[in-house]
């Protein structure tokens, strides 16, 4: 591993040691646990096309009369493209109607032609309507979702997440260096969503402010 990959690990797990305020904790992660987050955050990061028979891609989504279009940048010229998006299975494409103008797609397909991208998978989104201050009903405290991969928490608290479709919902992982939670999201409407995790019963519901 690189040391400027190994700086990114070390900036993206830092430290929110008081995350057990709002959300209980799961002991420290593994290293094969670890190694898992990092390579998907990695990707998230760098949005990169390689033409090849399955490729790992990842932009922003663009819709255009019921089409689902997507966004990237090439890694070696920094040049953005565009492609028409077609789900490659039903499952596919489930995950990709979740998605509106604007929102975050990380997955792998196959290029046809120039500008047509067959989607193998869609394994994290980032949702821009979540992105803004929200209020904890049952604590009352303030969270920002600063953008598709970080919340800043009451006082300042750091956490990185991720958002991954599931036949059953969506997945969301909180992560830092020595501890991982993992529950599911639940979209009630544009200013409500719920969160509730595989270790506990209770459920906690987001207002949005802003």
């Amino acid at each position: 591993m690189s040391s400027q990959l190994t700086k990114l690990l070390q900036r993206l797990l830092k430290s929110f040691d008081k995350l057990s305020r709002v959300w209980k904790t799961v002991p420290v992660v593994n290293l094969k646990l670890r190694s898992y987050l990092f390579l998907s955050l990695s990707a998230l990061l760098w949005t990169q096309v390689a033409f090849s028979q399955n490729i790992q891609v990842s932009g922003l989504i663009v819709t255009y009369n019921s089409e689902f279009f997507l966004t990237t940048t090439m890694n070696e010229t920094n040049v953005s493209k565009m492609f028409r998006l077609t789900a490659a299975s039903s499952e596919t494409q489930n995950s990709l109607k979740q998605l509106k103008m604007g929102d975050f797609l990380s997955g792998s397909g196959e290029v046809r032609g120039s500008n047509d991208l067959l989607l193998y998978s869609v394994d994290f989104i980032g949702l821009k309507n979540l992105i803004g201050k929200w209020g904890i009903k049952e604590s009352g405290e303030i969270v920002n979702i600063v953008n598709f991969f970080k919340i800043l928490g009451p006082e300042g608290l750091e956490i990185n997440y991720l958002i991954s479709p599931k036949s059953s919902g969506l997945e969301i992982i909180l992560t830092n260096k020595i501890s991982t939670v993992v529950g599911s999201l639940k979209l009630k409407s544009d200013t409500h969503f719920d969160l509730n995790f595989d270790d506990s019963p209770k459920v906690l519901s987001f207002q949005k402010l802003d």
